[in-house]
Protein backbone atom coordinates (compact mmCIF):
# COMPACT_ATOMS: atom_id res chain seq x y z
CA UNK A 1 0.00 0.00 0.00
CA UNK A 2 1.23 3.51 -0.94
CA UNK A 3 2.23 5.62 2.21
CA UNK A 4 -0.79 7.67 3.59
CA UNK A 5 0.26 11.49 3.55
CA UNK A 6 -1.18 15.19 4.45
CA UNK A 7 0.32 18.37 3.38
CA UNK A 8 1.00 20.78 6.20
CA UNK A 9 -2.46 22.31 5.90
CA UNK A 10 -4.53 19.60 6.00
CA UNK A 11 -2.61 18.17 9.43
CA UNK A 12 -3.01 21.93 10.46
CA UNK A 13 -6.49 21.76 9.92
CA UNK A 14 -6.84 18.07 11.35
CA UNK A 15 -5.13 19.45 14.59
CA UNK A 16 -7.21 22.96 14.90
CA UNK A 17 -10.65 20.49 14.40
CA UNK A 18 -9.43 17.74 17.19
CA UNK A 19 -9.13 21.08 19.73
CA UNK A 20 -13.23 22.01 18.55
CA UNK A 21 -14.28 18.11 18.67
CA UNK A 22 -15.64 17.18 22.02
CA UNK A 23 -15.86 12.87 21.72
CA UNK A 24 -13.30 11.25 22.34
CA UNK A 25 -14.23 8.93 19.57
CA UNK A 26 -13.77 11.54 17.04
CA UNK A 27 -10.07 12.66 18.62
CA UNK A 28 -9.50 9.08 18.52
CA UNK A 29 -10.30 9.21 14.18
CA UNK A 30 -8.08 12.71 13.86
CA UNK A 31 -5.30 11.52 15.97
CA UNK A 32 -5.16 8.08 14.22
CA UNK A 33 -5.21 10.12 10.71
CA UNK A 34 -2.05 11.89 11.96
CA UNK A 35 -0.21 9.08 13.07
CA UNK A 36 -0.82 7.67 9.36
CA UNK A 37 0.92 10.98 8.00
CA UNK A 38 3.96 10.22 10.71
CA UNK A 39 4.83 6.98 9.37
CA UNK A 40 3.48 4.73 12.16
CA UNK A 41 1.38 1.91 10.63
CA UNK A 42 -2.17 0.76 12.06
CA UNK A 43 -0.77 -2.25 14.49
CA UNK A 44 0.97 0.42 16.21
CA UNK A 45 -1.49 2.87 15.79
CA UNK A 46 -3.90 0.45 17.20
CA UNK A 47 -1.63 -0.41 20.17
CA UNK A 48 -1.12 3.44 21.39
CA UNK A 49 -4.64 4.17 21.14
CA UNK A 50 -6.10 1.16 22.82
CA UNK A 51 -8.53 0.25 19.56
CA UNK A 52 -8.82 -3.10 17.55
CA UNK A 53 -6.48 -3.43 14.81
CA UNK A 54 -9.06 -3.86 11.93
CA UNK A 55 -10.89 -0.11 13.10
CA UNK A 56 -7.54 2.24 11.75
CA UNK A 57 -7.68 1.25 8.19
CA UNK A 58 -11.60 1.63 8.24
CA UNK A 59 -11.12 4.86 9.44
CA UNK A 60 -8.38 5.61 7.22
CA UNK A 61 -10.26 4.54 4.42
CA UNK A 62 -13.36 6.95 5.21
CA UNK A 63 -11.14 9.74 5.69
CA UNK A 64 -9.82 9.12 2.18
CA UNK A 65 -13.14 9.08 0.73
CA UNK A 66 -14.23 12.32 2.18
CA UNK A 67 -11.44 14.16 2.70
CA UNK A 68 -11.60 17.79 4.00
CA UNK A 69 -14.50 17.54 5.52
CA UNK A 70 -13.05 19.06 8.55
CA UNK A 71 -15.42 22.23 8.47
CA UNK A 72 -18.77 19.87 9.09
CA UNK A 73 -19.39 16.58 10.57
CA UNK A 74 -19.37 14.99 7.27
CA UNK A 75 -16.46 12.42 8.00
CA UNK A 76 -16.52 11.90 11.81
Amino acid sequence: MAKFSLTETEKEELRDFHGSVRDAKSKDRIKAILMLSDGYNCTEIAKILILEEKTIPRWRDGYKTRMHCTTSSAWI
